[in-house]
């Protein structure tokens, strides 16, 4: 006979007792999870204002794994009843698992809470310093969430009753042929940390390897390898190992922008170069784009070219920007132009004078002119030129004469005429009229224009 027991005034057996139990306990777990959520959802902006990010940070990693937590608490509530009353070896390794979910519960709020914490003291950063750098706090960051995960899966294993100090020795073996099989792969790990400890560059610097045909803006430092954004916007993906074989100029870093510019002017204006020389100098010296305090600043006459004489200028800007230092750049040569119109002189460009000596120069000049002409007259030949014995007239008569004749010919030639005169007299043959007209026609023009 089955047990009955006295619920609420009502006997009710065991077995439906624990069917009762089992759904109860889910209905419990679901409604203290829903108040659970109303109220950490009406004291969500309250939280967000706190200003001590340490307790805003642990407040923000409670709520998923204060959820999990309830729901595994009505879930094994259940599992232990069904457990004290049914005696299956299933339900066994439930205090295992039990162990297991509490250390991956805890796992997970110290991971919650790393990433927090970050979130909150970049955020609070930033309000003050707009160039703050993340990549520190990002390492920091990922560095303790490794080390809180491997920790974890120890005290878990050591839950489970397995021996640590085998698992260690099986990894120390199975570590060897990781490292042989996947070294390109901890290259870039080990390459990241190194990045992140030298720091030869940040997020949102420029940098520039000739090397590797990389020059673009940093996006994001990882582990394995770095975003790099180029110039036509183009993402490029870089092994961080690569970086340990390379030089990298950091642009971002560098104090002054450098102009380094020739400017040439005739050699007819030589006269003129002093004064030409002094005004660039003294321009570029009072220059607001330009940095006076440099050691390189220097306007000179540096060399004698094939078609100029040619002045360096040497400078650096204030700013460091590019386009700010190409503008700065523009207006410095224009000015250097102004200055060269202004004394008079003209900029230089290539040109070549031949020179010939003992030949005057005036005589040379005719003789050139001369054999052009001859050139241009032996080009303009005629006909004519061929039979200059025979009037022009009668050249033209014979010309259009033999224009006139060939139509016929080839008519005759197709139409077969030496057999068909007959026809052609009583008019048979198909459209002879188109061809004697057209001969007759040919034939009044050489008239014509023989006359």
């Amino acid at each position: 006979m089955m047990e009955q027991q006295v619920i609420f005034g009502y006997e009710i057996s065991k077995e439906h007792w624990i069917l009762i139990q089992i759904p109860l306990a889910l209905i419990i777990t679901l409604i203290v999870s829903l108040i659970f959520h109303l109220i950490f959802a009406r004291f969500e902006k309250a939280i967000s204002s706190l200003k001590n990010i340490w307790t805003r940070s642990t407040i923000q990693s409670i709520k998923w794994p204060t959820t999990f937590l309830l729901w595994f608490s009505g879930i094994f509530y259940a599992l232990n009843i069904v457990r004290k009353e049914y005696d299956l070896t299933l339900f066994d390794a439930v205090p295992a698992i039990t162990k297991l979910v509490q250390i991956a519960i805890i796992t997970w709020f110290i991971i919650r809470f790393v990433h927090n914490f970050q979130r909150n003291y970049i955020a609070r950063q930033k309000k003050t310093d707009s160039k703050f750098d993340v990549t520190t706090s990002d390492t920091v960051s990922k560095v303790l969430m490794i080390v809180v995960i491997v920790l974890g899966g120890i005290v878990g294993m050591d839950a489970l009753g397995l021996s640590i100090a085998g698992i260690l020795a099986f990894g120390g073996v199975g570590g060897i042929a990781l490292g042989f099989a996947a070294q390109e792969l901890i290259a870039n790990y080990f390459g990241g940390l190194m990045i992140h400890m030298d720091r030869p560059f940040k997020v949102g610097d420029r940098v520039r390897s000739t090397e590797m045909d990389i020059y673009g803006t940093i996006e994001e430092i990882g582990w394995r390898q770095t975003k790099i954004r180029r110039l036509d916007m183009r993402l490029l993906f870089v092994p961080n190992s690569a970086f340990a074989k390379i030089s990298v100029i950091n642009i971002a870093q560098q104090s002054n922008r450098y102009i380094s510019e020739f400017v040439g002017i005739r050699y007819d204006d030589a006269h003129l170069l002093k004064g030409i020389v002094h005004d660039i100098d003294v321009m570029v010296r009072s220059h607001p784009g330009i940095d006076p305090t440099t050691s390189r600043l220097a306007v000179n006459f540096v060399q004698f070219a094939a078609s100029s004489l040619d002045i360096l200028i040497n400078c650096y800007t204030r700013t460091t920007d590019w386009v700010e230092y190409q503008a700065v750049k523009q207006d410095v040569l224009i000015k250097a132009m102004d200055i060269i119109i202004e004394h008079g002189a003209e900029i230089a460009f290539p040109t070549s004078t031949i020179h010939i000596a003992g030949v005057d120069q005036t005589q040379e000049q005719e003789t050139v002119l001369t054999q052009l002409d001859q050139k241009h007259q032996a080009s303009n030949w005629s006909i004519f030129e061929l039979i200059p014995d025979v009037p022009q007239p009668a050249v033209w008569f014979w010309i259009w004469t033999a224009l006139g004749a060939m139509p016929a010919l080839f008519w005759m030639k197709h139409q077969n005429l030496s057999d068909r005169r007959p026809a052609i007299a009583h008019g048979n043959v198909e459209n002879p009229t188109f061809m004697k007209q057209f001969s007759i026609n040919i034939w009044t023009v050489a008239s014509w224009r023989s006359a």
